[in-house]
């Protein structure tokens, strides 16, 4: 039997410009593999070279648009909120949101090792990337959940390395996942941006 390999391990690879052997057999063969895993991967190919997204062209943005758009048809997990797939660390490896890159940013100062906890069960979220100098930059939040896929977010504290803020009452968003399994998690905001993220307690 053909075993495919890690959401983690293919992403990893592609970066390197070496897709596994497997790869190229199910993707020919499709043997022993569902209609997501093979919609995942491709999505995991497109994203691959695309920095986590900043500098996409809108071509490409359209693409991993319509490969997400795939994917969220079969998506697994269909109240999230219920599942205790949710409540874990994830980093980011795509999305269209210029801020969280740091699109306008030098490249010295742009932000490095995204990644998003979740805890469901206390309704809590924490945001955490490396920024300039390697100074960890932080911002946690409250959920208030609105259905089985959606909450509202209102953010509490900014962290810069040890000096904590709190954020202004008017900073709140609204986050929604419509796709949730063991390895991947797509989200989309309030905004209109998308979110790409593998789980990090897998790498």
């Amino acid at each position: 039997a053909v075993r495919s390999p890690t959401a983690r391990g293919f992403l990893k690879s592609m970066k390197r410009g070496i897709a596994p052997a497997s790869v190229f057999q199910f993707l020919e063969t499709g043997w022993g593999q569902s209609n997501r895993e093979v919609l995942k991967t491709n999505l995991l190919e497109i994203i691959a070279p695309l920095k986590k997204g900043d500098g996409a062209t809108t071509e490409q943005q359209i693409e991993v648009e319509m490969a997400a758009r795939r994917l969220e048809r079969v998506n697994p997990s269909p109240r999230p909120l219920s599942s205790s797939l949710l409540s874990d660390k994830w980093e980011l490896v795509y999305t269209t949101s210029a801020p969280i890159l740091g699109s306008k940013r030098l490249p010295l100062f742009k932000p490095r090792n995204l990644y998003q906890t979740l805890d469901i069960q206390n309704l809590r979220g924490k945001n955490e990337q490396e920024g300039f100098l390697g100074i960890v930059e932080s911002v946690t939040a409250n959920f208030t959940p609105v259905n089985e896929t959606t909450v509202n977010v209102q953010f509490d504290e900014f962290g810069i390395g040890p000096i904590r803020i709190k954020a202004p009452a008017s900073f709140k968003g609204v986050l929604r996942t419509t796709y949730l399994d063991d390895e991947m998690r797509i989200s989309r905001g309030d905004k209109g941006n998308l979110f790409i993220l593998l789980r990090a307690s897998r790498e």
